[in-house]
């Protein structure tokens, strides 16, 4: 692959993989012409397992809907690709995976993206003298380079549940379609046997704020209780709900969800610095709880179903994950703060889209096979019908299209997530609404707006394709978590670091800063007043900030064009059973849980 506006550089690709590039967020005062073309040409390629893992999940749920065709071939290979992520670190053949392939460094394994460390490497070797005329050529890479700098540090990034749970996903999907790909399904589940240690892995590290009060305690990290002071901010309310709901009732407050990385501190010191946990402590994503929820139910459904000893492993963090997601929409989180709650996706599509396709899966199902999932399908019954529903809605554009960030700022909107944004803001309704007898009308137009907009413009070469669909943690300044109340912090020798004195000299890769077990919500209240390192929490005023920091993002035409054609597959499954089901997207009931009443 060559960068296309300077063909000298070379970048390593894969077989098997979709494409991926890292972006960068490049903004001026007025939305000028000359950034919004550096964002669409200042690509760095990077091969990873999480787009290719994501579009082969698209591109086989469209193919069961009867709407492409596949090859089984090109298939096998981002298989056999995606299966080069497992982490290596991993005791047993446990199915843990990274977003990026490992290689090996001593006695142990890191993730090495070739291509930003080699780009790394690469600019210090570039003289200043000319400096100005690659940045001519290359339309910003000299900025992107120096912020590609400032992150080495955190490529060297763990498994994590995010990658691992849809991959898990992938693998439930294929053992449903196994009759027809037989041999695509022995392929996966010959490498991935190991699931039982997943799900122990996952009970292990789960984030459990009540830890103290846990009697059995010894299957959890003893650092469990302890997450990114970010997190706690957005969690604090919530915590404090669920402890003082259970000591009203007479019972021992429990909590568990899923963390994004599969390391706990202990860990990561020992294989330290081979690998990193950014900011040395794990953190909760909502985005990334609604994968793992996405993982556990198709898992559930179609592999180890009735098989009570595995999900029991699980089934505290299973119902205990809905239950979350449930007060966060309510709560209207990711509209809020998304800066926080959406830790690596800045998109709130993406994660109204996660949760409803775990939606999907359990109402297409007449019998669960555990009251657990029952529950949890009344949870996001109730919730993404009403709320979730009714939020969606009001995102959307007279014209038909939902949109996020790219793009628009200083009175300007250029629509560069337009497609994305529409293609999965429509996945996410037709996934809550498909085979519904009382798909109310606003939601029968919206869809309909939403298809036409997709129509006119998807095949429009000037349409962009491009997408935020995942990102660092650090977006602008209110990301930096440094600035929130923490209970932990020292340096990685145990040299303790007060940050009401401390300025921002001590913020160096060794300071540990974390929150650790519960404080009620009034005194944590009273935390959030003080400064911390000499500054005060910033305000979140949206991702495009002048005067901020340009910030990485990752975007895959290939995501943009499967999610549309997934939207598409969904809605003419409709069209097939009924003409009139463009007006009331009345679907054939195929055996799921709810009775389709067909129109007279």
């Amino acid at each position: 692959s060559t960068w296309g506006l300077f063909p000298l550089l070379q970048f390593e690709q894969m077989r098997g993989l979709f494409n991926s590039y890292i972006k960068m967020n490049i903004l001026d005062q007025k939305n000028s012409d000359f950034t919004a073309f550096a964002r669409k040409t200042t690509n760095i390629d990077d091969p990873n397992m999480f787009v290719t893992n994501f579009v082969v999940l698209a591109l086989l749920e469209t193919w069961e809907l009867g709407e492409i065709s596949l090859n089984v071939k090109s298939l096998n290979e981002a298989i056999e690709a995606i299966l080069q992520f497992k982490d290596q670190n991993k005791p047993d053949d446990v199915l843990a995976y990274s977003f990026w392939r490992q290689e090996k460094s001593g006695d142990s394994w890191r993730a090495s993206p070739h291509n930003l460390v080699n780009l790394v490497n690469l600019f210090p070797n570039i003289p200043e003298r000319l400096k100005p005329l690659v940045e001519k050529q290359l339309g910003g890479l000299i900025f992107v380079l120096e912020k590609v700098k400032e992150l080495k540090n955190a490529f060297n990034i763990p498994s994590d549940a995010d990658d691992s749970s849809v991959n898990l996903a992938l693998g439930a999907l294929l053992k449903k379609l196994s009759n027809r790909l037989k041999g695509t399904s022995d392929l996966w589940f010959k490498h991935n046997q190991n699931v039982e240690g997943y799900l122990k892995t996952l009970r292990k590290y789960a984030y459990r704020p009540f830890l103290n009060l846990t009697e059995d305690s010894q299957n959890y990290s003893k650092h469990a209780d302890q997450i990114d002071p970010r997190t706690y901010f957005v969690l604090a309310e919530y915590v404090d709900q669920v402890y003082k709901n259970a000591t009203a009732e007479g019972r021992t407050p429990k909590l568990a969800l899923s963390p994004t990385w599969l390391m706990d501190l202990d860990e990561e010191l020992a294989l330290f610095p081979n690998v990193v946990v950014p900011f040395h402590t794990n953190n909760v994503d909502l985005s990334v709880n609604a994968n793992v929820l996405f993982g556990l139910t198709l898992h559930f459904l179609n592999v180890d179903r009735g098989d009570r000893q595995k999900f029991d492993i699980v089934k505290d963090l299973y119902v205990d994950i809905a239950k979350f997601l449930k007060w966060a929409v309510e709560r209207g989180v990711a509209f809020e703060r998304p800066d926080l709650s959406l830790v690596y996706y800045p998109s709130k599509f993406d994660f109204y889209w996660f949760l409803a396709r775990s939606y999907a899966a359990l109402k297409a199902e007449k019998d669960l096979p555990f009251p657990e999932m029952e529950e949890v399908f009344e949870i996001l019954s109730q919730l993404l019908t009403t709320t979730a529903t009714n939020q969606i809605l009001e995102e959307q554009g007279n014209e038909g299209y939902w949109q996020e960030f790219l793009g628009n700022y200083a009175g300007k909107e250029r629509g560069e997530d337009r497609l994305f944004a529409t293609a999965v803001a429509l996945n996410s309704l037709l996934d809550i609404w498909r085979n519904n007898q009382d798909t109310p009308t606003a939601v029968k137009e919206s869809i309909k707006k939403g298809i036409s907009y997709l129509q006119n413009n998807v095949l429009n070469c000037q349409s962009s394709k491009q997408n935020a669909f995942f990102s660092g943690s650090l977006k602008t300044n209110s990301t930096f978590p440094f600035f929130y109340p923490s209970t932990v912090s020292h340096f990685i020798n145990g040299t303790e670091v007060d940050p009401k004195t401390a300025d921002q000299s001590y913020l160096i890769q060794d300071l540990i800063y974390a929150f650790k077990g519960y404080t009620s919500l009034e005194q944590y209240q009273k935390m959030t007043q003080e400064k911390h390192f000499g500054k005060p929490m910033y305000e979140f005023k949206g991702f495009n900030q002048l005067g901020g920091f340009v910030f990485p993002y990752w975007s895959s035409p290939a995501i943009t064009q499967s999610m549309t054609m997934l939207a598409y597959a969904k809605y003419l499954h409709c069209l097939l059973y009924t003409s009139d089901a463009a007006d009331d997207l009345l679907c054939v009931d195929l055996g799921g849980r709810r009775i389709i009443k067909k129109k007279n």
